[in-house]
């Protein structure tokens, strides 16, 4: 490994000799790589002679409040003996109401905690807020000057919101979190009233593996735990991983993290949730060597994406990429992509920078557990617009971003749809990007006009039913490169109303000349009484794909993900989680769908006449005792619009006029006209 880290902030260096103001990245090539250059402790001195203290911060927000999933895990580390050479400290708040008798909602407290008890240490008379960066940096400060040992451990607790949203959303100061800036600069304040760095940061949250978060994180502890994927609402087993260093202090921060992973994953499985369980132990001294596999990989692509059958083709990559989160207009859009599949997808395009990404990736992540839908999966995310409209994202985005050629690449070509190499010039753009990385600003920002980029795609042949009763169309050769990906869109005629049934991706595409047709046979999704189910398409593979169907579960609005097997032609129910808030970009946790939970169908309505849309609710079904099934069977009768999305490199959506089809009574199809 090259020995250049431990960070307080990114230090770009770089030869600018002969460069114009408007040089454009091709003319980069022969330049040197940007070095990262790191303050660094002379000498890591252990805080205490002996054993562990770990420190959760721990905000309950509705997790705690609703369901009572923070005093579980309390109760969890109440189960066991402590010794000496385990100390466990909790700082509690961000919830209006406490399960525990011994937390007070509206006070700052700290515990310690004993075998069966929780012992109050530390109060103020006063709420404070969770997702503030001086929160944060107060408790660390506290921890450790006064439960100082030879390992220190950090644990966040709450929900997970990725890249751009943080964590740690405080629901008595309307949702607040902490945003990765904010953790930085805790970490960064208390550093200098530590001779050594923390054993480990753990997230017992959503989404929080990005790489933005394991850079900031570089320089302030040895290993970071954390979920790719959204998190199981009930958390990790506290009491398992408690009992391990109990018995055995002198393990490190990387036995401790796979002791995390297993009993998580255990966790999941009683839960049914192991499908889309994720969580991983990254090596964070490795994380200097990804960094710069990460920049020469970013480098790459940002030249490739010069031209423009290398960038569709690194679109329409990233696009198969294994993503997390929300990946849907309805459950809302995480924006994390899977940093090694990522690269493993764009390796034809750039060669070897993105092997040697993968394999410096495959070195830092030590230990990860993950469930059958993600298969691909490597343990580390890094952020991609994957739908693109939000400039309040990139603006966080670009102050944190791993790479300055990233950090390029998403903002003109992903961000903004253009050419890497136009607009105002890769210099003025990197000059920019130091002095906000120096002096840790915040600003919105304003873009760059760009070379190319469409308002619509042209079409070859129009779409219309042909000779064979089949949907067509036949998309421009001239367009055909702008084109990531080709699905559907069914709606049933209702009278005044149109009801949206879904999206999918069982389409017949020859990419090689933009022909396309429907694969529609009037079978849909349904539910054991029949209903049928409105589906988002979140997820395309080799052998299914993910669904997101939108419900009422137990009067909760959520979204069960469903895995649909292409060979076998059958559904799987893999789990189910509420969304992302749209108000606060906060993440729901997952949630187990068991016997008994009470199912009412979600359906998005559109008005002929207005436009307006609204939604409708279907009839409650019960969760039968062998579990949710779903089955694939004949739409009722009744006329139904179909008509294709094409969604373009950049994540727009265009749709098609609409092909009007009739299902009889048998369920046979027969269409009729397009509208």
């Amino acid at each position: 490994m090259k020995k250049r880290v431990t960070i307080l902030l990114l230090l770009i260096v770089f030869l600018l000799s002969g460069c114009g103001s408007q040089t454009s990245i091709q003319s980069l090539k022969e330049m040197e790589p940007l070095e990262l250059a790191y303050l660094e402790r002379e000498e890591e001195i252990p805080m205490g002679q002996r054993g562990w203290t770990i420190l959760i911060y721990l905000c309950g927000s509705d997790l705690e409040s609703v369901n009572g999933f923070a005093t579980m895990n309390l109760q969890e580390l109440m189960g066991i003996p402590y010794g000496e050479e385990l100390t466990v400290v909790v700082q509690t708040g961000g919830a209006d109401t406490w399960h525990l008798n011994e937390v007070d909602a509206e006070r700052m407290q700290r515990f310690v905690v004993k075998e069966g008890a929780l012992q109050l240490v530390d109060e103020a008379n006063i709420v404070a807020n969770m997702g503030a960066e001086n929160t944060l940096y107060e408790f660390l400060s506290w921890g450790v000057s006064n439960y100082p040992a030879e390992k220190i451990g950090v644990i966040f607790w709450n929900h997970g919101g990725g890249s751009i949203e943080g964590f740690a959303y405080d629901e008595l100061f309307y949702g607040d979190s902490l945003t990765l800036r904010e953790m930085a600069n805790a970490f960064d304040r208390v550093n200098d009233e530590m001779t050594d760095k923390f054993e480990f940061v753990g997230f017992d949250t959503c989404l929080m593996a990005p790489l933005e978060a394991a850079s900031l994180l570089m320089p302030h502890a040895r290993y970071m735990i954390a979920s790719e994927d959204t998190a199981l609402g009930r958390g990790w087993d506290y009491e398992d991983w408690a009992a391990f260093l109990n018995e055995s202090p002198e393990a490190d921060g990387a036995q401790l993290g796979q002791v995390i992973c297993d009993g998580y994953y255990r966790k999941s499985e009683d839960y049914y949730e192991a499908s889309i369980a994720t969580l991983s132990v990254v090596d964070l001294a490795e994380i200097e060597d990804v960094l710069y596999a990460f920049h020469d990989f970013s480098y790459a692509i940002s030249v490739a994406a010069e031209d423009k059958t290398a960038l569709t083709e690194m679109a329409r990559g990233i696009a198969k990429a294994e993503n997390f989160g929300g990946n849907s207009y309805r459950e809302g859009y995480s924006n994390l992509v899977d940093l090694g599949d990522m690269a493993q997808q764009l390796l034809p395009v750039v060669g070897q920078s993105a092997q040697t990404l993968i394999d410096e990736l495959d070195e830092a992540v030590v230990y990860a557990i993950s469930g059958d839908i993600y298969e691909n999966a490597t343990g580390l995310t890094v952020y991609y617009p994957l739908k693109r409209d939000n400039s309040r994202e990139l603006a966080v985005f670009i102050d944190i971003a791993a790479s300055p050629y990233y950090a390029y690449y998403v903002e003109e070509v992903a961000g903004k749809g253009g050419t890497v190499g136009g607009g105002a010039g890769f210099l003025e753009y990197l000059f920019d990007v130091v002095e906000r990385q120096w002096e840790r600003l915040f600003s919105i920002w304003g873009g760059y006009e760009t070379s190319y980029g469409t308002d619509e795609i042209a079409m070859a042949v129009e779409p219309h039913i042909d000779e064979e009763g089949y949907y067509v169309m036949q998309i421009a050769e001239s367009s055909l490169p702008e084109v990531q990906q080709i699905c559907f869109s069914l709606y049933k005629d209702e009278g005044q109303e149109a009801v949206y049934l879904g999206s999918g991706c069982d389409v017949y595409v020859e990419w090689e000349n933009g022909y396309a047709a429907d694969n529609f046979y009037g079978t849909w999704p349904l539910l054991g009484d029949g209903q049928y189910l409105c589906t988002y398409l979140v997820d395309e593979k080799a052998a299914f794909a993910i669904y997101s169907v939108p419900v009422l579960l137990n009067d909760t609005e959520s979204f069960i993900r469903v895995k649909w097997y292409w060979q076998t032609q059958e559904y799987a129910v893999v789990g189910a989680w509420e969304g992302i808030d749209a108000e606060t970009g906060k993440p729901g946790k997952e949630i187990a769908v068991k016997a008994g939970d009470k199912i009412v169908p979600i359906y998005d309505v559109v008005d002929f006449e207005s436009g307006q849309e609204s939604v409708i609710y279907g009839k409650a079904y019960y969760v039968p005792e062998g579990g949710l099934e779903i089955t694939e069977g004949p739409l009722e009768e009744g006329d139904y619009y179909y008509c294709f999305e094409i969604v373009n490199i950049y994540g727009e959506s265009y749709f098609t006029d609409y092909a009007v089809f009739y299902i009889d009574e048998e369920g046979g199809v027969s269409y009729y006209s397009e509208k």
